[in-house]
């Protein structure tokens, strides 16, 4: 094996394993999750015979807390290795390391992005659902509120209050002040 496909290889197992620490930090979050790493896994296996091992201490896990983040770090992943994938196989020889980056490629680009996607979609239409209700409640609650003022003043107070409101505007009160100032 030539130390270009060596080299090429290494990095494609240790991206690989990357993601398979992320996916074991995250798969009981969601099953999707899982899924993906049992995949994952598998896949690695195809690419033994082509790279050293690497440590799995040398790994750091994405941490994310949020589930909606989860599904965002693991969709950059994603389409972050999509992308390596297409730059790499490009100038290889070896017709058999490039059907196993190209199978690795395509169950990612066909099946872990779509399904994360979909699932990411999923639980920003609840989010969005959620903060969609709770402004409505808010708006609700301002509008019994102004209710409940305008309840609070019987018919008399407001002729009241409109009677003084047109002595102001015509004049007429502050005649009234004027002359009791006197």
């Amino acid at each position: 094996m030539n130390e270009e496909l060596k080299q090429a290889a290494n990095a494609v197992f240790l991206l690989e394993s990357q993601g398979i620490k992320f996916y074991e930090n995250v798969c009981k979050k969601d099953e999707i999750f899982d899924q993906i790493l049992v995949v994952r896994r598998s896949g690695l296996e195809l690419l033994k015979p082509y790279a050293d091992p690497a440590d799995p201490q040398v790994f750091y896990a994405l941490a994310c807390e949020d589930l909606d983040a989860c599904f965002i770090k693991a969709l950059n992943y994603e389409l972050e290795l999509n992308a390596f994938y297409e730059n790499l196989t490009d100038g290889l020889g070896d017709e058999n390391f490039k059907d196993v980056c190209f199978r690795l490629w395509a169950t990612s680009n066909n099946e872990y992005i779509p399904a994360l996607k979909a699932k990411l979609a999923q639980i920003l239409s609840v989010q969005f659902q959620s903060a969609s209700n709770a402004q409505e409640e808010q708006a609700q609650t301002a509008q019994n509120q102004s209710e409940n003022i305008l309840n609070a003043f019987d018919s008399s107070s407001f002729n009241q209050i409109s009677q003084t409101l047109e002595r102001i505007s015509s004049g007429q009160i502050g005649r009234a002040v004027q002359q009791e100032c006197r």
